[in-house]
């Protein structure tokens, strides 16, 4: 669906991971209106190590600021504007609400 210019930003509670280093950077920069739920906060970057027997441990590298030096991990970044679970008839409310603030700009 082509939005002429208007950029929206939709998110919800699996966007990880450099899905959120993006929404961190347009929500300090103030690029595009972020709509829907608070992103995961799951940016560490970590390495795997084999330790034997086929398992492996996780071992945290570093953590991920924003620009302006917000810690995502564990806190995720919250949308400017919040859309619920939906009642009604539509499947996708935060969709929903996400084309209507596209076709405001």
């Amino acid at each position: 669906f082509p939005f002429h210019g208007r950029t929206v930003i939709l998110v919800d509670e699996t966007t990880t991971g450099a899905g959120e280093r993006i929404v961190g950077f347009a929500a300090d920069e103030h690029l595009a209106p972020i709509v829907g739920t608070r992103t995961a906060g799951q940016v560490i970057c970590s390495d795997s190590k084999a330790v034997g027997h086929d398992f492996f441990v996780r071992i945290p590298g570093r953590a991920w600021y924003t620009p302006k030096r917000r810690l995502v991990e564990g806190d995720g970044i919250e949308p400017d504007i919040s859309v619920g679970p939906g009642t009604g008839d539509s499947a996708d409310p935060a969709l929903d609400r996400a084309m209507a603030v596209a076709r405001s700009l």
